[in-house]
């Protein structure tokens, strides 16, 4: 349009929030007290700042998401018990536990129940140690020992190549209601931008992890803009 203009930036590098006095910081607080006309940026549009700006047509949505240092990679010296997780590994020595009891009840075997236990477990490592007890009226079971037995080896074998191939990284926070359980037991340390509608967003949700959040982070003032800028936390 080849009008003349002048660039206002907000002297406390905030977006906008309200004082207990009514006014407003950064951005909002320009355009409140006149320091400024418009205000081009990425502006969140809430309740509150609707009460003393115009917001035009929205032209971009985002998404809430956040940041933390890079784990490191899980040893290989535990790639031998990583492939299953706790569940899976649990369910698996349940029924290594339980079977050899249903097979000395249906076979009427008087095998010792450790020697059971010790071939159904070679099977598993895909030795055929259940060739005796290949009798006709079994074969279902027998049958569903085996499926199971040859599932679990060669998913353990896959498993197990992919994380020597590429070391598997040991994620502890993977969501909201983990770096809330984070930052309330483990000492984490949330940073958001001061003056942000994402912070106003997490105070007044109804959902408790979030709500959680947003009031650490109000209450213990970790905002990124009063870091160095040679700082830098996560």
């Amino acid at each position: 349009m080849k009008m003349p203009f002048q660039l206002v930036i907000a002297e406390d590098r905030e977006w906008g929030r309200i004082l207990p006095n009514g006014s407003w910081t950064g951005i909002i607080g320009n355009i409140q007290k006149g320091a400024a006309d418009i205000a081009d940026s990425y502006l969140g549009i809430t309740e509150q700042r609707a009460t003393v700006v115009d917001f035009s047509t929205v032209y971009l949505t985002d998404d809430i998401t956040f940041a933390i240092k890079k784990p490191v990679p899980v040893p290989k010296s535990l790639a031998f018990v990583c492939p299953f997780n706790f569940i899976t590994r649990t369910s698996i020595l349940f029924a290594l536990l339980v079977m050899p009891l249903i097979f000395k009840y249906v076979f009427r075997y008087k095998e010792a129940y450790i020697f059971l236990f010790l071939r159904l477990l070679g099977s598993i490592f895909r030795q055929s140690t259940l060739v005796n007890y290949d009798n006709g009226r079994f074969k279902s079971l027998i049958f569903s020992w085996w499926f199971f037995a040859t599932v679990v080896s060669f998913s353990y074998s896959a498993v197990l190549l992919s994380m020597l191939s590429i070391p598997l990284e040991e994620i502890d926070v993977k969501n909201f209601i983990e770096l809330a359980k984070a930052v309330k037991n483990n000492g984490y340390i949330s940073y958001m931008s001061k003056g942000t509608a994402t912070l106003d967003f997490m105070i007044c949700n109804d959902k408790e992890h979030l709500r959680f959040l947003g009031e650490m982070v109000d209450s213990h003032e970790w905002y990124i803009n009063d870091l160095p800028l040679s700082l830098y936390r996560t």
